[in-house]
């Protein structure tokens, strides 16, 4: 073999070994946005159906509540439901009522939360609760300006998770009415 053709291999390999790195690195990087894409749109699905049945099951919207010591107000962004108290065998315990609010962290606004004041009869656990991460927006609109009267809630819910050199963002909209008004 000379020296010739000697190079012109070693060039041949070269690019050669130059296409398989450049593959590899492709395929990463499409497996990181995949990855990304899968991760929020479960983390997304998971939060919009936990906000949905909460609503759902409310007695009604709530414009304050203190929950274990906050004080929190009812608008765009934080959202405070009156739950009929349940007991241990999750029947209805009439005349009593547990509060549940769902909010962004003021700490990292990425994440959103519950938290549940339960009356003292109730079944359900006191305390806050992670329900989502990479939120970049949530909003409810209320179908009534007075919040007693208000029975259907829009949610709108965004999230947001760099993936690389991309951003996967995904909304999800919905419009619950709530079944105890």
């Amino acid at each position: 073999m000379s020296l010739s053709e000697m190079l012109v291999t070693i060039l041949i390999l070269v690019i050669i070994i130059s296409l398989l790195i450049g593959m590899y690195f492709t395929y990463i990087g499409a497996f990181k946005i995949q990855m990304a894409y899968n991760e929020l749109n479960s983390n997304s699905i998971i939060a919009f159906d936990k906000i949905t049945s909460r609503i759902k099951g409310a007695a009604r919207v709530a414009e304050q509540a203190t929950i274990n010591s906050i004080e929190y107000t009812t608008d765009y962004d934080t959202l405070i439901l009156e739950l009929p108290s349940i007991d241990e065998d999750q029947n209805i315990i009439f005349g009593a009522y547990d509060y549940f609010v769902i909010y962004r962290d003021p700490a990292d606004n990425t994440l959103l939360k519950f938290d549940i004041e339960p009356d003292t009869g109730s079944s359900r656990q006191s305390g806050a609760r992670l329900v989502s991460e990479y939120v970049d927006e949530i909003i409810f609109n209320f179908n009534n300006i007075d919040y007693t009267a208000v029975n259907k809630i829009e949610t709108i819910l965004v999230t947001k998770q760099d993936a690389g050199r991309t951003e996967q963002v995904i909304i999800m909209q919905n419009t619950t009415k709530i079944r105890n008004k």
